[in-house]
């Protein structure tokens, strides 16, 4: 009875094609592990040792059946843990009340949530993946849709939704004032808060037991006091913004313009982070990890998952419509919030820093000329929409003291990255180790 009351409960977590039929080997040694874990358990919970079994990249009801069905052989009929959902992708977003209809369908599934879960599922959302994939803009507003479909369908089957917000410290990977990240969470998501926190975030929201309890009090104090609207202007813009970053990114050239450009092929050398860089041979965004992804665009200080594509879906827009935008910018707390985390993001940009990495690389003179042409006119375009859309010239209106610390800060990074960029020439991994931790840290955002 004490033993399990001194053991940290872990979360297991696995890619949904580990659980499919077509991985035979991979699924006895996922089912051995179950059997395992219930054995060491015998005489207690399970949950106890092993709280959930997030399934990466369900984008499929049977995803999460195939998972929950080597749990239940395993189990001998003991309770289980709680099988989560990790919607990452786009498309998993969209889909992912309708995934949850398939689920119910399952009368074991829908019996294990009630008698084992006591009531509760656990979902997991994608903020790193989904900004990789569609930029950060699209990303949130993908995630705030399917927040609120999928608590309105778990509250029709009387099940309490329990939200896992998967993001890091940065912007492009979720990150943000605590503040602002929760002004546009469904109520739910308040009462039973849960959210990674990872790096450096760490440190600065647990150093004390003042911040922690500021941190506490932020959430405990938040309700949401305004309803997300959508309208045709607002769909427009956003699909506008997507389809602009969606096209640099899927560009044939941009895989070799990454290599060459930031320090992204020496991260796996430099061994910094708890897995790969990348998932298999790069051949598209898609085989790139989130954290070295957004990494690299914090060292060479362009930052470019949060703002390319503003710019240009802004130019597209009649006079009409950006009037509307404009009220809903200010209106809409997702969005509200998304104009303080880009000035944020657009004052920590210094494009002749940029130009030094991009021109000191292998690249070819052409496909220089062509991304720096890219990045610099979108870039001036982008800040014309904050200007026109916010009417302030101080990016950091919102917070003062932190656009001083910001203007402080950068200058102080300058020399750190000449030295990494002699370090990528030179490949002398001593120094590209020192001096990417060493940005991170002026940057106060490792990705």
């Amino acid at each position: 009875h004490l033993f399990p009351g001194l053991v940290v409960p872990l979360e297991l977590r696995e890619s949904s094609e580990i659980f499919s039929e077509k991985t035979a080997n991979a699924k006895k040694t996922i089912l051995s592990m179950f059997e395992y874990l219930f054995k060491i358990s015998k005489g207690a919970l399970s949950r106890h040792y092993v709280r959930g079994v997030v399934v990466s990249h369900t984008e499929k009801a049977e995803h999460l059946i195939n998972a929950f069905s080597l749990l239940k052989t395993a189990s001998n009929g003991a309770a289980m843990p709680m099988v989560i959902p990790l919607f990452e992708r786009k498309e998993a977003l969209v889909d992912a009340e309708k995934i949850l209809k398939n689920i119910f369908l399952n009368k074991q599934f829908l019996k294990s949530i009630k008698n084992d879960w006591n009531g509760r599922m656990e979902l997991m959302l994608g903020y790193s993946d989904s900004a990789k994939e569609v930029g950060v803009l699209s990303s949130r507003i993908l995630i705030a849709k399917s927040v609120h479909q999928m608590e309105k369908l778990l509250f029709k089957h009387k099940i309490t939704p329990i939200f896992f917000h998967g993001s890091g410290g940065s912007i492009a990977r979720g990150g943000g004032s605590l503040s602002d990240q929760v002004s546009w969470w469904p109520k739910s998501a308040i009462q039973h808060y849960k959210a990674t926190i990872q790096g450096e975030m760490v440190a600065r929201s647990f150093s004390s037991s003042q911040v922690f309890e500021r941190q506490v009090k932020t959430i405990l104090s938040r309700h949401p006091k305004k309803a997300l609207r959508w309208n045709q202007e607002v769909e427009k813009f956003c699909l506008g913004v997507e389809n602009q970053y969606r096209t640099l990114v899927a560009d044939d050239d941009f895989i070799e313009f990454l290599e060459k450009s930031t320090p992204y092929l020496f991260l796996k050398e430099l061994r910094m982070g708890s897995r790969p860089v990348k998932r298999k041979k790069l051949g598209s965004i898609q085989d790139l990890r989130a954290i070295p992804w957004v990494l690299c665009w914090t060292q060479t200080r362009l930052l470019i998952p949060t703002w390319f594509g503003v710019g240009s879906a802004w130019k597209a827009l009649d006079g009409k419509e950006k009037a509307r935008l404009k009220v809903l910018f200010q209106e809409n707390p997702l969005l509200s919030t998304y104009l303080k985390q880009l000035g944020f993001s657009l004052k920590k940009i210094e494009m002749g820093i940029f130009k030094l990495y991009l021109d000191s690389g292998d690249l070819e003179a052409s496909l220089k000329e062509k991304y720096w042409n890219l990045v610099e006119s979108e870039h001036q375009l982008t800040l014309k929409f904050f200007k026109d859309l916010n009417g302030k010239k101080d990016l950091m209106w919102f917070r003062p003291w932190l656009g001083e610390s910001v203007t402080l800060r950068s200058p102080m990074i300058f020399p750190l990255n000449i030295l990494q960029i002699e370090a990528l020439k030179n490949k002398d991994l001593g120094l590209i180790r020192e001096s990417t931790t060493g940005i991170a840290c002026g940057m106060l955002t490792t990705g």
